[in-house]
């Protein structure tokens, strides 16, 4: 699984998000469409409403940590929506990773020659 789905809402909810994550995982803030306080500048009344405006694109890993670590009802939400069942997210993505045709190659790499590459 790569990076997948946007994680949609508001102005208020981005504001939200971006406070939790400064809080929690900084790291994380590069995942945010920042792009919100620009078209913000122009219509603010529209955002503020707007349920529907892009707010972040996290990779796989970070949803997987978003859902052990975030208790924001929107983000859950819009988790469960992208991969219905986020309970076994890390065992997903753990098992796309050991089935992606790079993982299997340097599995046969090791075994035909010992090295890890």
């Amino acid at each position: 699984m790569a990076g997948i789905e946007k994680i949609y809402g508001n102005l208020k909810q981005y504001s939200e998000l971006l406070d939790w994550l400064l809080e929690h995982n900084p790291e994380g803030v590069k995942y945010l469409r920042h792009d919100i306080l620009e078209a913000a500048r122009e219509n603010i009344e529209e955002l503020l409403d707007c349920d529907d405006y892009p707010i972040a694109q996290f990779s796989s890993e970070f949803d997987a940590w978003l859902w052990e670590n975030c208790d924001l009802q929107f983000v859950r939400e819009a988790l469960i929506w992208q991969y219905n069942d986020p309970e076994n997210l890390k065992e997903k993505l753990e098992n796309d990773k050991k089935n992606s045709l790079k993982y299997l190659l340097s599995q046969i790499r090791i075994k035909k020659t010992g090295e890890i590459a």
